[in-house]
């Protein structure tokens, strides 16, 4: 007797192997939109996380005209002395505030510094896109409360 497989034998594995790519891919792809959901969570709770680790430091001091904090080595600017008291104390947002206060992948995030005392970090590829609402953003613009921290991932696709 011969060993080996028969060519119906073949196709029903080929046909079977065919039907479980078609469920995987989708889930793939889905899995894709996760990993860009929590990336932006995740720097999103790094933002935060940095902003009030600076806060503290900077009451800590009982110095309220310092215009820096330094936080692992890296000097952090401040909001000091600001016409709105709220910002006191929190990183600027520049390159020399929040900036240095976070780790992020710029391979991974465009920022957007157009408007003054905010900061958006788009995933790669959905700044200046139609639907761009895959970021985190540091937003220091209001006049009547602290920076906050802006998560938007309904367009991570």
């Amino acid at each position: 007797m011969k060993k080996g497989f028969t060519l119906i034998e073949l196709v029903i594995v080929i046909v079977i192997l065919g039907i479980l790519a078609a469920v995987a891919i989708p889930k793939f792809a889905d899995l894709q939109k996760d990993a860009k959901v929590s990336a932006v969570k995740g720097l999103g709770g790094s933002i935060s996380a940095a902003k009030d680790i600076v806060r503290a430091k900077w009451l800590a001091q009982d110095n309220f005209s310092l215009d820096n904090v330094t936080i692992e080595g890296k000097t952090v600017k401040v909001y000091a002395n600001d016409t709105n008291s709220y910002r006191n104390g929190y990183p600027k947002a520049s390159n020399d505030g929040i900036l240095n206060a976070i780790s992020y992948d710029d391979k991974t995030y465009e920022i957007d510094n157009t408007t003054t005392n905010k900061l958006t970090f788009y995933y790669k590829g959905f700044k200046g896109a139609t639907n761009n609402k895959c970021y985190a953003e540091y937003d220091a613009t209001s006049n009547t409360e602290s920076p906050k921290v802006v998560i938007e991932t309904t367009d991570c696709q």
